[in-house]
């Protein structure tokens, strides 16, 4: 595991908070990513809207979502005029959830990309991140879905994972990443035996 800067872990559960309040969600209820990418006005697309555009043929789209759609998730476009994220439309919604909150947490943070591979007319095809700024972007995109105090909240009331999970749009293996990451299990414990 990653060792995050001091207060990065404050900062992301106040982040998450913070936009809550800007889209006026409560603090406990479900941020949809698709509308924080509209508030920071970042366009999110799937390959079709790509090839609607034309500039997508074909193979390319099948090879993306028909022969090989395990291969990739999201990819995030920094264009002069505006950011794209680009979504793998064959992933459950749930999974495109986190995906895109991850897409987010990259920009909200203003990662730069550690590599990125040209193809030889240098065109970009792929760019990646380092170790700790993945790690960074797991962790806000996981607050801001599923932030702690939201979490502590519908846990006190004895809900199930699969509830918690519906109630945030999210994975019940996210609930299970944030519970276990966050703490909260060991805090309601000692609540309950104090």
């Amino acid at each position: 595991m990653v060792e995050f800067r001091r207060g990065f872990k404050t900062w992301s559960e106040r982040a998450a908070l913070g936009f809550r309040r800007d889209l006026q969600i409560e603090p406990s209820g479900a941020l949809d990513p698709y509308g924080l990418a509209q508030h920071l006005n970042i366009l999110v697309w799937t390959p079709h809207d790509v090839a609607r555009l034309g500039d997508l043929a074909e193979v390319h789209l099948d090879q993306l979502l028909k022969h090989d759609p395990s291969s990739w998730s999201a990819v995030t476009l920094v264009l002069p005029l505006n950011k794209v994220i680009i979504l793998n439309s064959t992933h459950a919604q749930v999974r495109q959830n986190s995906d895109l909150m991850h897409e987010l947490a990259h920009l909200i943070l203003e990662h730069k990309p550690a590599r990125v591979d040209m193809t030889s007319k240098k065109l970009m095809i792929l760019d990646t991140y380092d170790k700790l700024q993945e790690e960074e972007a797991n962790w806000l995109g996981g607050a801001l879905l599923v932030p702690r105090d939201a979490l502590l909240y519908v846990l006190s009331r004895n809900r199930r994972n699969e509830h918690i999970a519906s109630h945030f749009n999210v994975s019940t293996q996210m609930i299970k990443w944030r519970r276990q990451m966050t703490g909260v299990d060991k805090q309601l414990k000692r609540r309950r035996s104090g």
